[in-house]
């Protein structure tokens, strides 16, 4: 199995990526963090006295929670080749951002998880806040040059993907996972 992951720090087009190989046709793993946020919402919403675990008030409980659904969320895949939207790396350089622990297992999990390649998205001109992404552009660089340092460092074969248009930077992924499976 080849795992692909499409990584780069908030607001830099890996959803979008990942959108557009899903409706091309490949498999795909969504990223686990937005959909916890939502849920943690809701049952805020939802449940009396609730107090939600997100990454501005609980980070080291949020990437515990991120940690346990990438896990769960590779463990159902079942293809030869897949694009996953961020990966058990990433939480290692958001709890490095904020200072807090993260979980003594990750680094053997990380090497277990078997990532293939690393497609590291450069950030876009234009970045933007939304109900899940709070971080501002320079806390959001911040963290980009921190996830990259956590790849690096674990000496993964990264691919920088320029600021392209999301269907140029499609293809410049494409061409270069085209060469590898030839």
């Amino acid at each position: 199995m080849k795992k692909y992951v499409i990584s780069g720090g908030p607001g830099v087009g890996k959803t979008t990526i990942i959108n557009l190989l899903k409706n091309a046709g490949f498999n795909v793993v969504n990223e686990v963090a937005r959909p916890i946020i939502e849920e943690e919402q809701e049952k805020e919403k939802t449940i009396l006295n609730y107090s939600g675990i997100f990454p501005w008030n609980e980070l080291e409980k949020f990437q515990d929670l991120v940690i346990e659904k990438q896990l769960h969320k590779e463990s159902l895949i079942n293809s030869s080749v897949v694009f996953l939207d961020r990966s058990l790396v990433d939480p290692v350089g958001y709890c490095k951002q904020g200072k807090v622990n993260i979980r003594s297992d990750i680094f053997k999990l990380i090497k277990d998880a078997g990532y293939f390649k690393i497609f590291y998205l450069d950030n876009l001109s234009n970045y933007f806040k939304d109900n899940e992404r709070l971080e501002d552009e320079v806390k959001a660089k911040k963290l980009h040059e921190l996830i990259y340092e956590a790849y690096n460092s674990l000496g993964f074969n990264i691919v920088n993907v320029p600021e392209l248009t999301p269907e140029e930077r499609l293809k410049f992924i494409l061409k270069i996972v085209e060469n590898q499976e030839n």
